[in-house]
């Protein structure tokens, strides 16, 4: 017909007498088989291959083939649609997902981090306040060394409080956070 001819870029003359064989580049014997056991079972068989025109290009096609008899011979009825846009959409979709899923990992990362940031600028911020105070006692007149040790004290389990934290994040989620 008028659309196989310009699908596969055949006359009509140069198209007659041809077989599938002739242009699709994924049908071989073996497939043929598979597919013919089915048709004589009389089920519609339907499958994707590939086209190949008279140029030598390749196109994605959908096929439809049902067997019939009329007086005796097999004979098949096949539709084949072009689905190039299709294959074109699906990858576009596949791709727009996979740019989704690693933004939704950026943002769950960047949560994370925001979190851990939180929960450890506690410990450092109070660290920072007993390292003065520490420093203060030890500038007085006499050194208060008893409040130097309850401060350094201080200092240790503000230190450990913050390696809590940290130690709470599991290793892949660590991982993750080194890779941003």
């Amino acid at each position: 017909n008028r659309q196989a001819c310009d699908s596969l870029g055949y006359s009509r003359d140069e198209l007659i007498g041809m077989t599938p064989f002739d242009f699709d580049a994924d049908l071989n014997t073996v497939t043929w088989q598979r597919y013919s056991e089915r048709l004589k079972a009389g089920d519609i068989v339907t499958f994707e291959s590939r086209h190949r025109r008279k140029d030598g290009t390749l196109f994605p096609v959908e096929i439809r083939v049902r067997e019939f008899c009329q007086g005796g011979p097999r004979l098949f009825i096949s539709l084949s649609r072009d689905i190039t846009e299709r294959k074109r959409a699906a990858e576009a979709f596949r791709e727009r997902q996979g740019e989704l899923t690693h933004a939704n990992r950026v943002a769950t990362m960047g949560q994370l981090t925001a979190s851990v940031a939180h929960e450890v600028s506690q410990p450092i911020a109070a660290t920072l306040t007993n390292a003065q105070a520490a420093l203060r006692w030890l500038s007085s007149q006499p050194p208060n060394l008893e409040e130097v040790r309850q401060t350094l004290d201080h200092i240790v389990n503000d230190a450990k409080q913050g390696g809590e934290v940290i130690n709470q994040i599991p290793d892949t989620n660590r991982d993750n956070l080194a890779k941003y």
